[in-house]
């Protein structure tokens, strides 16, 4: 188990014991320190995927050395435009998925090339927009995204065609039997607190 919190530290943790071995820190590894991690993913080889909204930057973590290297953010990386990052997860191709607030942007990054590609945007695909708010993102059974993107008054879970980019309402305060501005409510698997909704995954059947 992997943790991380706003000082960028990294633990690792025995789910048995509860015993804490810091990975990475500004003490531990070397590379660019961050902070405000808000996704954290683990690749096929053991190597960890943190994204920080304060530093709006990706970074790749080694979990033998705590070794820490940006690959994504405004100066580093090819392709699309990247200018924030909240959640991100990763495909079983090893995709890296990430959303982009401020750029109102679903998007991948090649594991290999770390070349950023659109999934969906206000350019890319059709339909539903993206809400000022992209806090959450799952990969739903059949292959399509989930996104929780909301304003305070307007949450919403946003499903998107990842061959098309084509956006279509999942769940909202007009979709579904729950009204998801509640504050406090927990509607299905999506927690739902002061009135947003900050994140999301899918359950297994």
């Amino acid at each position: 188990l992997i943790v991380s919190g706003a000082a960028g530290t990294f633990w690792r943790v025995d789910p048995a014991t509860g015993d804490r071995t810091v990975v990475s820190s500004s003490s531990v590894g070397a590379g660019e320190t961050t902070s405000g991690v808000f996704g954290l993913v683990v690749e096929a080889d053991g190597t960890i995927v943190a994204s920080s909204g304060w530093e709006a930057e990706i970074l790749r973590i080694d979990p033998t050395t705590g070794d820490r290297t940006v690959i994504a953010s405004a100066t580093i990386g090819s392709g699309a435009t990247f200018s924030s990052t909240w959640q991100i997860l990763i495909n079983t191709d090893g995709t890296i998925i990430y959303l982009d607030a401020s750029q109102g942007v679903l998007g991948q990054i090649d594991p290999s090339t770390l070349e950023r590609t659109v999934i969906s945007s206000a350019s890319v695909g059709s339909g539903v927009a993206f809400q000022s708010a992209m806090y959450g993102v799952t990969r739903l059974p059949d292959g399509d995204y989930a996104v929780a993107s909301n304003t305070d008054t307007d949450p919403s879970i946003i499903r998107v065609d990842p061959d098309t980019g084509d956006r279509t309402a999942l769940s909202g305060d007009t979709v579904g039997w729950a009204t998801l501005s509640a504050p406090g409510m927990r509607w299905g698997w999506i927690p739902v607190a002061h009135s947003t909704l900050r994140t999301l995954a899918t359950v297994p059947s």
